[in-house]
């Protein structure tokens, strides 16, 4: 899916004229978000319930609460980032059914750190992500 899609979109403005992109309730299979991607807002693709596969970018720094809230049907999550991410692991709760990709070389940094606390268990290598049909 296509982030620059505007059609699937809701586009709200703050008060400083910033654009906010919503993806609300959108529904959609799988959602690759793009590299350079750095910020997603609280609860941006809340009720999702559609969304079977999610992949995050390194370049991800700053998320929201919640912006994959009530997505509880992700069955496979992929996180590219090598290095632990800044946001905090707890808003990936949401994936409790979901299998979680890292980098080959990181998995074990993972395992290790704090960070993985709710997802340790379900972490896997990038290699050993199921080929798409």
């Amino acid at each position: 899916y296509n982030l620059s899609k505007s059609s699937a979109c809701n586009t709200q403005k703050r008060q400083n004229s910033q654009k906010i992109f919503s993806f609300h309730k959108i529904k959609i299979k799988k959602l690759i978000l793009p590299e350079g991607l750095r910020k997603i807002d609280s609860d941006a693709f809340a009720d999702c319930k559609s969304l079977l596969w999610l992949e995050i970018p390194e370049s991800l720094q700053v998320m929201g609460e919640y912006p994959f809230n009530r997505c509880g049907n992700v069955k496979t999550l992929v996180l590219h980032s090598k290095t632990i991410p800044a946001w905090p692991s707890y808003y990936l709760s949401t994936f409790i059914n979901a299998q979680i990709y890292v980098p080959d070389e990181s998995l074990k940094l993972y395992q290790e750190d704090a960070w993985s606390f709710y997802i340790k268990d379900r972490l896997k290598p990038i290699s050993e992500l199921p080929k798409e049909d």
